[in-house]
């Protein structure tokens, strides 16, 4: 069925349905004098609406060109053009909407999992990374540990020559002391016994 056809249709249900009213507001007998132009006010108005809907629809099926219609919004910006649209769009269900969104769900799904296969390989990447920053940092800190340490020995080990260097200096000179004083007192000897003996 057409959308041309599928208009007429609607158009038809509500001529036949403002006629089946009128008809059944005429056929009500009312005893009262009031309600009875009450009544026949309705009817003719009815009649009216009748007559001015069947004169339109005539006019709509005569100036009809297109087996589709289309309806064109326009206004001012954030109007609200495109909330009917898309409302229309939800209320008649629209078959390339409907599609559109499962696609988008589709895409959706697919990109989430990228993210989430991306978002492991990060993680991965910065716990590799952490792992060797933390096992580098563990690395020089030992080594600054065994430098220290190698430091500590040799700075005892410098005390301790330089207490040998000064302990030998000081053996040497007394002994040095001692040996000149022997020469010395060999030499006074010596004269003394020169001295004596001449």
């Amino acid at each position: 069925m057409t959308a041309k056809m599928e208009f007429e249709k609607i158009y038809s249900e509500v001529a036949a349905s403002i006629s089946s009213s009128r008809d059944e507001l005429a056929s009500i007998s009312v005893a009262n004098k009031d309600g009875q132009e009450h009544i026949a006010n309705v009817v003719k108005q009815l009649g009216v609406i009748q007559d001015q809907f069947s004169e339109q629809l005539d006019l709509l099926e005569k100036n009809s060109e297109w087996d589709v219609f289309t309806v064109a919004f326009f206004g001012e910006t954030n109007a609200g053009k495109s909330t009917i649209l898309e409302s229309l769009r939800i209320l008649f269900d629209e078959e390339s909407r409907r599609k559109f969104i499962v696609e988008s769900e589709v895409e959706l799904e697919a990109i989430s999992d990228q993210i989430k296969v991306y978002a492991d390989r990060v993680k991965a990447g910065f716990s590799d990374a952490y792992l060797r920053q933390k096992n580098r940092a563990l690395y020089a800190n030992n080594e600054i540990k065994k430098l220290s340490e190698i430091l500590e020995d040799e700075s005892r080990e410098r005390v301790r020559l330089e207490e040998i260097k000064t302990s030998f200096q000081v053996k040497r000179n007394m002994v040095l002391m001692l040996l000149l004083g022997i020469a010395a007192g060999a030499g006074a000897a010596f004269l003394l016994a020169t001295q004596a003996g001449g």
